[in-house]
């Protein structure tokens, strides 16, 4: 019995230490993310997939997608070790690759601009967006507590009472170094609602 309970840890031993010396993680780097741009669509999410608005759309089913651009540069490389079976050691966690911001994200406003009069209202205060525990939070909470990493958002109306029948959004994404980025929808014309 102490035999086979010693050659069975024995395999469980030995296939342990071939799968770490098989398998191979990648040599992890260290990356810069660029912010040059923003992108807005708006959505319809009455069904049961978002799709893009065309025409028209109901206020209490619209949302905009904001995703502000970046272009990824790798800035450093770890150097392979000497025996490069050591790193794999740890044999399913392998070193993740460092993504840096030198310029984040500081804010993120939505305007609403009525095409009549050309005037620009804040309509911030409009959007909510589902929070990292699925909670509806407005756009201005969320941008407090927002992880670094986080650069697109998928928002929804959620006060639409002021919101004009004929509209455009604009986005504008503001940096830490005091940079914006803005773009804005075509022009939304919103549906009576459905009694």
């Amino acid at each position: 019995m102490l035999k086979k309970s010693f050659i069975f840890f024995f395999a469980v031993f030995l296939l342990q230490l071939m799968n770490s010396c098989l398998f191979r993680c990648p040599d992890p780097g260290t990356f810069e993310n660029i912010y040059y741009g923003v992108t807005i669509t708006a959505f319809n999410t009455a069904g049961f997939y978002p799709v893009e608005v065309v025409d028209s759309v109901y206020k209490n089913a619209f949302g905009l997608t904001v995703s502000v651009n970046f272009e990824t540069k790798q800035i450093a490389a770890t150097k392979p070790r000497l025996i490069p079976e050591f790193k794999s050691a740890y044999a399913f966690s392998c070193e993740e690759d460092t993504y840096l911001y030198p310029d984040p994200i500081k804010n993120l406003e939505i305007y609403a601009i009525n095409p009549d009069h050309s005037e620009k209202i804040n309509a911030t205060s409009w959007f909510s967006i589902y929070g990292y525990n699925s909670d509806l939070l407005g756009l201005e909470e969320f941008m407090k507590i927002r992880e670094l990493w986080h650069d697109g958002f998928q928002i929804e109306l959620s006060d639409y009472q002021s919101v004009p029948s004929d509209v455009v959004f604009e986005a504008e994404v503001q940096l830490e170094s005091g940079t914006t980025f803005t773009n804005q929808t075509t022009l939304i014309h919103f549906k009576n609602p459905v009694k």
